[in-house]
């Protein structure tokens, strides 16, 4: 339920946003985690597909689209996913210093949160 919360909190905060190569939201306490702990689990929050479909297929393809194209930016190691959404642009995993560079760098990611 916790999950669900932070994940629905990420994709509100980020509804109105619009993605730029340095505007994504990533929290304080994130870095800290990630100091202390070299890697942290967090919530990816990436841009939503186009609106103008209502074909939940055809979303729920646009999103996977998306998710695989972030995530292969990613060297091996830098993450390791916990679980992939299908119906909300977000993915979920243990991620180091060096991934959240790479996520943060990627203009489709809008947010990246502690999965607490």
């Amino acid at each position: 339920m916790l999950r669900a919360s932070i994940l629905f909190t990420l994709l509100i905060a980020t509804a109105s946003h619009t993605p730029s190569a340095t505007a994504q939201s990533v929290s304080g306490r994130l870095l800290q985690v990630l100091q202390e702990q070299g890697t942290a689990r967090v919530v990816v929050v990436f841009e939503p597909p186009d609106a103008a479909s209502d074909d939940g297929e055809v979303r729920r393809e646009a999103i996977r689209t998306t998710r695989e194209d972030v995530l292969a930016r990613l060297a091996p190691g830098q993450l390791r996913l916990a679980h992939a959404y299908d119906h909300v642009s977000a993915f979920s995993g243990d991620l180091d210093a060096a991934g959240l560079e790479v996520l943060r760098s990627d203009p489709r990611v809008l947010a990246v949160g502690l999965d607490e």
